[in-house]
């Protein structure tokens, strides 16, 4: 059987299937990040200096944020390759994906959230949301190993400044702000200073 994609859905299905002893072939457009040969120690670059390695086939970066007083001071040329993030572009806005091996796993930066019940009713009426809050969120959020954020390290360590920043912005403009459950560990976010993958690896048997 094919499995088009090792993102969430895709790795959780090939997962399942192989545990039933059905044969998979796990079919993914990007980079196996986890193998591919590192560029001066780091796997992923910065995102002041970015590379081929940044955005999938795009000769130039594009931010959701792009432009500073209308001009485009913060995207920057790239050469073509097969970047980790991906864009897909419509008429009225740009979805971003993850392109490797994990899928959007590897952009979204670990982020787990279980979306407020009400809104998920609303957004899908036809799926049993009784059974997906006391059984598949649950299920989901203990194979993922969902905990709350390393509140320490992101308050002190220099690499998350900028999170820093925007919180007090937040709230200087009247917003409140929240921790977002992760699937991160606190050893990973400190790895993200050095290039690493935003989430643990799917484990490999």
């Amino acid at each position: 059987m094919a499995v088009i994609g090792s993102g969430y859905g895709g790795a959780v299905a090939a997962d399942r299937l192989t545990r039933r002893g059905i044969p998979v072939d796990l079919i993914e457009m990007g980079v196996d990040w986890d193998s591919f040969p590192k560029d001066g120690g780091r796997t992923f670059t910065s995102m002041t200096k970015p590379t081929s390695r940044s955005v999938w086939f795009e000769t130039r970066t594009d931010m959701p944020f792009s432009t500073l007083g209308g001009f485009d001071l913060i995207n920057r040329d790239v050469a073509a390759g097969a970047g980790v993030l991906g864009i897909e572009r419509f008429e009225q806005m740009k979805v971003y994906v993850g392109r490797g091996v994990g899928g959007g796993s590897l952009v979204n930066g670990g982020m787990a959230v279980t979306p407020d019940r009400a809104f998920f009713e609303q957004v899908l009426p036809q799926v049993d949301a009784a059974q997906m809050y006391s059984r598949y969120f649950p299920e989901a959020n203990r194979a993922l190993g969902v905990q709350a954020p390393a509140t320490a390290l992101v308050g002190t360590a220099a690499y998350y400044q900028f999170a820093r920043v925007a919180a007090s912005h937040a709230a200087k403009a009247g917003y409140r702000t929240v921790p977002v459950p992760t699937s991160t560990t606190g050893t990973t976010c400190a790895a993200r200073a050095t290039g690493a993958p935003s989430a643990r690896p799917w484990p490999r048997k």
